[in-house]
């Protein structure tokens, strides 16, 4: 073995001894803040783009069905799109409405059945998040 390759080896050794108990915190700490960091950024990038979700005002027993009343928050959706599920199902699209909507009647519902609603807003191909839920029956 030559003098160089026998030096390595200690060299080495102690090189990645002391880089983690001098640098070794200071960069994970880095490495893990830059990274929220951008997961961060990332974050407010993404609410910064997407709409706001409607809120539902009211759901009134009408006509056989359930006329869902909302308030638009973003009023320059393209559209908003209206889910409704009952207690034994999952959430489907009950209807979509342009954008400018603040109202839509759901009919031919069953009598005796509770629907729960939510709805979001799509603008430029970004949803919103869902809005509050609201339950009624015909």
């Amino acid at each position: 073995m030559n003098l160089t390759a026998h030096l390595a080896r200690p060299l080495a050794a102690l090189v990645f001894a002391v880089l983690p108990a001098c640098g070794g915190d200071d960069s994970a700490g880095t490495t893990d803040a830059s990274t929220s960091d951008a997961s961060n950024d990332a974050a407010a990038d993404a609410g910064a783009t997407a709409p706001t979700a409607p809120t539902i005002t009211m759901l009134m027993k009408m006509a056989g069905g359930l006329h869902v009343s909302w308030t638009n928050a973003t009023k320059d959706c393209d559209t908003i799109i209206g889910e409704r599920k009952t207690a034994a199902d999952a959430y489907v699209v009950a209807f979509t409405v342009p954008g400018a909507a603040d109202n839509k009647h759901d009919g031919l519902l069953t009598a005796g059945t509770t629907y729960t609603y939510r709805l979001h807003c799509v603008r430029g191909g970004i949803s919103s998040a869902f809005s509050n839920e609201m339950s009624g029956t015909p």
